[in-house]
């Protein structure tokens, strides 16, 4: 994520190779302040282009934060920054203050994980509306990880309301008010669909692990197919789910397998390329796609990925075993390129490897009792 703790105007190009700027985040800086990549400089552009205030703040690690442009301007002050989410406290009507601080422990407190309030801002306007949403992000160990917080426009809508109820309580111009009121309403309605969708929009990552949950994968893996069909090299498609997942959650709880689930997905990106797409499709399933840049290479990727496991469960300290099965579908570009026809091709030779494993486990449990 973005880090620094004013501020920070940087500039870069987009698409259309104009002139754009990028403004950085709020919190405290790390030690080793690291540049955002091209994708954490593409969405912090987008964020900061949305109508939708958008406020987020780490939980651990030094708390740092980040607000876009449209929060600070709905909470009545533009063009400042915000020293945490509790800050936006003291840009509420006094009245309101008092709820939003309540909110805020129940999410720190896990009484709950989402909440919808209806604020008022002091930004000089009366009946200075807003629709705050608040969302809490936990970690693999159960513990607050993160909250995030959504501030939208809904003074207009108020004003709606109020117009209605007037026109209720008017019986002179009953039905002509009322019919003004409702289509003003159900416009409201749409722009803030429109608003919510572009934020769904950016919503690929799974939030457990990390990797790129499955809409990113159907997002981006046509991009990958259409690379290999304009290069020389051939592409790959690997299937992974985890051995005995079901007994870590039964035996253990849901808690430890989730630790399963992200210590793996932390060993994909450890053994692949960094270009290489990694997904979480659900469940224990996992998939890691991209291009084979010289003979032989996913063959000594996945060889790397065993070893690793094999090492991590001989230390003996770990409460489970972790494991994995794998299926390979290499395509190039005479194809096939339907992800489909990949699908079906990896996932025939991850259970074919699955049965290997099985056979090979009860082989050795035979072995050991003689």
């Amino acid at each position: 994520m973005p880090y620094g703790i004013q501020w920070m105007r940087r500039y870069t190009r987009n698409a259309m190779n104009e002139l754009v700027t990028v403004y950085g985040s709020i919190g405290t800086s790390p030690k080793h302040e690291m540049e955002p990549t091209a994708i954490e400089i593409f969405l912090r552009t987008i964020l900061h282009a949305l109508p939708l205030g958008v406020c987020w703040q780490q939980c651990r690690e030094g708390g740092d934060g980040w607000a876009n442009e449209s929060f600070a301007r709905l909470a009545g002050q533009p063009g400042k920054t915000f020293a945490g989410i509790d800050a936006l406290g003291e840009h509420l009507s006094p009245e309101d203050r008092t709820v939003y601080t309540a909110a805020l422990t129940q999410l720190r407190t896990r009484q709950t994980n989402a909440l919808s309030l209806e604020l008022r801002c002091q930004s000089g306007v009366e009946d200075d509306w807003r629709e705050l949403t608040m969302q809490a992000f936990l970690a693999a160990d159960g513990e607050l990880s993160a909250l995030v917080l959504t501030l939208a426009d809904i003074s207009e809508r108020k004003q709606h309301e109020k117009d209605m109820q007037r026109a209720i309580e008017s019986a002179g111009s009953l039905n002509q008010q009322i019919e003004i009121a409702i289509d003003r309403a159900q416009q409201s309605a749409v722009e803030a669909n429109v608003a919510s969708a572009a934020i769904r929009q950016l919503a690929v990552l799974d939030e457990l692990t990390g990797l790129y949950n499955r809409r990113g994968y159907n997002t981006l893996n046509p991009d990958v197919i259409q690379t290999v069909k304009d290069s020389e090299v051939r592409g790959y498609l690997c299937y992974f789910d985890l051995d005995r997942f079901k007994q870590i959650n039964d035996e253990l709880g849901h808690a430890k397998g989730d630790e399963a689930l992200a210590e793996f997905s932390a060993t994909l990106r450890a053994n692949f390329p960094e270009n290489a797409l990694l997904v979480r499709l659900g469940g224990d399933e996992f998939v890691a796609m991209g291009l084979e840049h010289h003979p032989g290479e996913v063959e000594e990727t996945l060889r790397s990925l065993e070893n690793a496991l094999t090492l991590r469960n001989s230390n003996g300290s770990a409460e489970f075993e972790l494991e994995a099965s794998a299926g390979v579908a290499f395509f190039d570009k005479t194809g096939p390129h339907s992800i489909e026809d990949l699908t079906t091709v990896a996932d025939a030779e991850l259970y074919k490897n699955k049965e290997k494993r099985r056979h090979a486990r009860s082989s050795s449990r035979r072995t050991d009792t003689r």
